[in-house]
């Protein structure tokens, strides 16, 4: 894993800019645990079913996905619980037109900022069913943006080495503190042991703190 001493400099700066006032002055805070497994995910629409908009942020280039029979899987990533996952991969991108996200940027958002504690993940063969395929090595990079930014505040990468399993727990991804107040996260799979086009990314129980408006 690797982070940027200048990214945390620039998140301090941002958050102590005027010596007399905060962003998050006047702002509520919400703690959330988004686990993705309220949401009836129609078995046959496979990798179609959007996310969309989720406790509070935006999803782009999302899918929900349940795994197996009823929630439980018979290959692939096991997701951290049951019965959904949301997933990733080359089609949900070229649908979209933009990379995999969590943002706070949609139509009828409250929220001016989030700060992303953790999450977990897996990889898998991306096929036209994802979540039934097989575990797979991948490396996932994780880039942090503030409001009104296109310069990235950090970028972490994380391993997901599942070995020849034929199933394969997530593993969690946890983020420093310059991932806050942030704008929107991407979530880009930049190598697999396939190819970082040909790997699915499987992501369940986020976990992210919400700063909105009164």
């Amino acid at each position: 894993m690797k982070s940027s001493l200048a990214g945390l400099l620039s998140v301090l700066s941002f958050a102590i800019a005027s010596p007399t006032s905060s962003p998050k002055s006047g702002l509520s805070s919400q703690e959330i645990l988004a686990t993705y497994d309220d949401v009836t995910v129609i078995p046959a629409a496979g990798e179609l079913q959007q996310v969309g908009v989720y406790k509070g942020l935006s999803y782009p280039a999302f899918n929900f996905l349940t795994p197996g029979v009823n929630g439980v899987a018979i290959t692939g990533v096991v997701p951290q619980s049951s019965p959904n996952t949301i997933a990733t991969g080359v089609n949900e991108n070229l649908v979209f037109g933009t990379t995999a996200q969590i943002t706070r940027n949609y139509t009828g958002s409250k929220v001016k900022y989030f700060d992303l504690e953790y999450f977990y993940f897996g990889c898998v063969v991306n096929t036209a069913e994802t979540v039934a395929s097989a575990p797979e090595m991948c490396t996932v990079s994780v880039t942090g943006f503030l409001p009104g930014s296109n310069t990235a505040i950090d970028t972490i990468d994380f391993n997901y080495s599942p070995g020849l399993k034929v199933m394969a727990p997530m593993i969690q991804a946890n983020l420093p503190p310059t991932f806050s107040l942030l704008e929107r996260v991407e979530i880009v799979v930049v190598e697999g042991l396939s190819t970082s086009t040909t790997t699915g990314l499987l992501l369940d129980n986020a976990k992210y703190r919400l700063w909105t408006e009164k």
